[in-house]
């Protein structure tokens, strides 16, 4: 059972290493990228039209409303209860 046990992970240490230098050289063998190239007759895009500015922020022109107050919390359970050990 031990020589079975030694075979089996001498054999995956194997294929992995194979594989992986397998892996290695097909990627250094692939096919590079072209380098980007504008092709004749197409011009850049124009460039994106800008938003005007938003008006200051004074406080004098915007209608603030008060937040709701929050609901009390004493002697609420808890939301998240294992009931474990």
């Amino acid at each position: 059972m031990k020589s079975l046990k030694s075979s089996l992970r001498i054999w995956i240490a194997a294929t992995s290493l194979v594989g992986f230098l397998g892996g290695w050289g097909l990627l250094a063998h692939a096919a590079k990228p072209v380098p980007f190239e504008n092709p004749p007759g197409i011009t850049a895009p124009a460039p994106l039209p800008t938003l005007e500015p938003l008006p200051p922020l004074n406080g004098s022109s915007i209608n603030l409303q008060p937040l709701p107050p929050l609901p009390s919390s004493q002697g609420a359970q808890p939301f998240l209860r294992t009931k474990g050990s």
